[in-house]
């Protein structure tokens, strides 16, 4: 398995989870782990690859103020469209990582979770 996680993060949260998702899926083969400003300038960065299994795409779902169950449903449904226009299809349901502020960082456990949702995701491209 080939996977690549990209991220865009504001306060270092949302690159965390993206690295814990990366080692969880790890032992299924190679991941790849970009922010997304700097996948944009590599070389090949704007294409997704034939080798590719995999396509984990996560961001901060703010919207201009404190988060909520609608803004954060709203963004994932916009990345899940563009993303299927590109050929993309979703195998797993959007999750969402708790974070209690900006300078505190993620809450308790998320990290862990997101290790473990990596490993879950790893096992349904294995099994396709």
């Amino acid at each position: 398995m080939t996977a690549l996680v990209v991220y865009e993060s504001m306060h270092g949260s949302t690159q965390a989870v993206a690295q814990a998702i990366a080692e969880g899926l790890t032992p299924a083969g190679r991941v790849y782990v970009y922010e997304v400003s700097a996948l944009a300038k590599a070389p090949g960065g704007r294409t997704i690859t034939t080798d590719l299994n995999l396509l984990v795409v996560g961001g901060p779902t703010h919207a201009f103020g404190l988060s909520r169950p609608n803004t954060r449903q709203d963004a994932a449904k916009a990345a899940d469209k563009h993303l299927r226009q590109l050929g993309c299809r979703a195998i797993a349901d959007p999750r969402t990582f708790g974070v209690i502020s900006r300078t505190e960082g993620l809450a308790p456990g998320e990290l862990e979770t997101a290790h473990a949702w990596g490993t879950g995701l790893a096992g349904l491209v294995v099994r396709r």
